[in-house]
């Protein structure tokens, strides 16, 4: 055997020898898959201070954050602040390991504007989120927008805690997630509750802290590890079931391929329940796998596009979202005859009355209805007539099919309530159809009272919603019976408004018992009284 070619065998077998580099986990973000490949390839090419140079700037147990609030009001000021405490102690309270410390010189910048220049067309971003693989800079830079909608709405708390969360999961490598509820998951409007950290995106992060380790321990020790990584193929970005009526559920079919040298892992996150996937997760190198996938049209009408998130662990394409689109043809319509979703209450209650009718080829006999959320009966009677449907912008044409006459009690009603009408049918796809719609009397405040709670430090906001009658009105005053109390009104839109109300009081105020007076040009509300209560230590 020449020297060459035992050269060769020797060279051949030191390589297979060496150790893979761990591949990101499933669900981590584009940024952290691709700093892993960038570690690794340096550790394969005998790089070991610059793949330790290189993984500072990658998510670790100790980290600092900093947020910039220099043009936030005052009071925003604080809001954020103790959104910043809330979302730190949310992430420590999942992760018990993480020392996140506020600094100067932070691995996570998150910064506040008004608004936030707009580059496209489309739904105004209100959140941009710069990454950078120098560890001299912020490894996440998040500029927020305070000013949201096109009515010009500040955000509030929830929203401001919901960012920065959203940044810090982003450190830490997380992708974001379709799903409500998840930290990750997060909308550009005024929308959000205060988040909890979920257990699917806590324990990515912690997988995601122990590559980072296995990374690192590797860049010390001088530990070459080879930078195999699967390779992601899929031949479709979107499924077409184009036109069907609704009930006939859709089935399909997905092949997913794995051109790499390295298992390749995913999984498929629908934004729909309508969904149910059945797959093997782990596709073995230049090996494909078949995912199936069942569609309920049950629950919607008309055109559809839905998507299936697919997170990888191919750097590459760590998320690919497959489109599903078509259109549904409703198999019953229920409607009122009118766009209005809020029923008024007078003196003796409110009626309303609903029509159900389908094509010729459905037969759906209702049974029975009930009303839920307040006091109410019904009675269903055959109907035909001329009818339009404004909710498909059908103008008025003979129908035929049922009507659903509802009397709604005035003595249950105080505000605005979310209330459902409920049909019992013959029919074993649709057993139940709904409809939602509001009751309300007078204009509506929700909720009633303004409750601060215990404000530490004297300073605080809160909001409500002012619903009006069914039809459009104006705010002319609000007057404080507290002089550390003030509010002002933001029209959202026809008939609705946004009450924001702030608390500015000394230190050792205690019991804060108050109230607002709003003045309004509806008739039938000319005042409103809204109780204020709350503590200052």
């Amino acid at each position: 055997m020449s020297l060459l070619a035992l050269g060769m065998m020797v060279a051949v077998a030191q390589s297979a020898q060496i150790e893979a580099a761990p591949t990101p986990p499933v669900g981590s973000s584009p940024f952290f898959q691709r700093s892993v490949r960038e570690v690794a390839e340096l550790l394969e090419a005998g790089d070991f201070s610059g793949a330790s140079k290189r993984a500072l700037a990658m998510p670790r147990h100790e980290f600092t954050i900093k947020i910039d609030t220099k043009q936030l009001s005052r009071i925003n000021q604080v809001i954020a602040k103790r959104a910043l405490d809330s979302a730190i102690a949310n992430w420590k309270a999942a992760i018990p390991e993480l020392k996140i410390t506020e600094g100067e010189k932070p691995s996570v910048l998150i910064s506040f504007v008004k608004e936030l220049e707009q580059t496209h067309v489309g739904d105004p971003k209100t959140l941009v989120i710069f990454e950078s693989p120098d560890a001299s800079e912020p490894t996440i830079e998040a500029v927020v927008s305070t000013v949201r909608t096109d009515q010009k709405v500040e955000i509030e708390a929830p929203v401001y805690e919901n960012e920065i969360s959203y940044a810090i999961g982003a450190f830490l490598g997380l992708e974001r997630q379709p799903k409500p509820g998840s930290v990750m998951f997060r909308i550009d409007g005024l929308g959000g509750s205060m988040p909890k950290i979920d257990m699917l995106s806590s324990e990515l992060a912690k997988s995601n802290i122990g590559i980072v380790n296995q990374l690192t321990s590797a860049a010390k020790n001088k530990k070459k590890l080879a930078a195999h990584f699967p390779s992601f193929f899929i031949d479709q970005d979107q499924i077409n079931f184009h036109t069907v009526v609704q009930g006939e559920n859709q089935q399909f079919q997905i092949q997913i391929v794995n051109r790499g040298k390295a298992p390749l892992r995913f999984a498929i996150r629908p934004d729909c329940s309508c969904f149910v996937l059945n797959y093997e997760p782990v596709v073995a190198p230049e090996s494909s796998t078949l995912v199936s996938v069942f569609m309920s049209t049950t629950d919607f009408q008309g055109p559809q596009d839905k998507g299936l998130f697919i997170y990888t662990n191919d750097p590459e394409r760590p998320t690919t979202r497959l489109g599903v689109v078509g259109n549904i043809t409703p198999a019953y319509r229920l409607i009122t005859g009118t766009k209005d979703d809020t029923v008024m209450f007078g003196e003796n209650g409110a009626k309303l009355t609903y029509y159900l009718f389908m094509p010729e080829s459905v037969a759906i006999k209702p049974l029975r209805a009930t009303i839920s959320g307040v006091t109410g009966i019904t009675s269903i009677t055959p109907w035909e007539g001329t009818l339009a449907d404004p909710l498909w912008n059908e103008p008025a044409k003979p129908r035929k099919g049922y009507k659903i006459d509802v009397l709604l009690s005035p003595g249950t009603v105080q505000g605005r309530i979310l209330t459902a009408l409920l049909i019992q049918t013959d029919s074993k796809t649709f057993p139940v159809l709904g409809a939602n719609f509001y009751v309300q009397r007078g204009i509506a405040v929700s909720p009633q009272t303004i409750y601060f709670g215990d404000v530490k430090g004297g300073i605080a906001r809160a909001w409500a919603l002012i619903n009006g009658p069914g039809r459009d009105f104006k705010i002319l005053d609000i007057k404080s019976s507290e002089s550390y109390i003030t509010a002002k009104a933001e029209k959202l839109k026809s008939g609705e408004y946004k009450l924001s109300v702030e608390l500015d009081a000394k230190p050792g105020t205690g019991t804060v018992i108050a109230s607002l007076l709003i003045k309004t040009d509806d008739p039938d509300s000319p005042q409103i009284v809204v109780p204020v209560q709350g503590y200052v230590p």
